[in-house]
């Protein structure tokens, strides 16, 4: 996993230094249940697990949240609805 989570981070690092509108998300660990369309999005989760449809539903609700542009967040499975977390972050 080291060489993915290397390359990850220099590819990261050049897409911010581009004149592209980014969301960077870094989701914890995958589980392959139903989603909850709860999550807790942060700069600073240190670990946890979310459903893999969740990720998709955030990742659609980011194309229109102009709060997610130029922003990197951490995504986990949480208590606050995808759209809500989006805002406040």
């Amino acid at each position: 996993m080291l060489p993915y989570y290397a390359a990850k981070y220099y590819a990261d690092k050049m897409l911010e230094q581009t004149e592209l509108t980014y969301t960077i998300i870094r989701p914890g660990g995958l589980l392959s249940e139903p989603g909850t369309g709860m999550i807790t999005a942060a700069s600073d989760i240190r670990s946890g697990k979310i459903p893999r449809e969740d990720v998709a539903r955030t990742i659609i609700q980011c194309l229109t949240e102009e709060n997610t542009y130029y922003q990197s967040f951490d995504l986990v499975s949480g208590d606050v609805p995808i759209e809500k977390a989006l805002k406040i972050l």
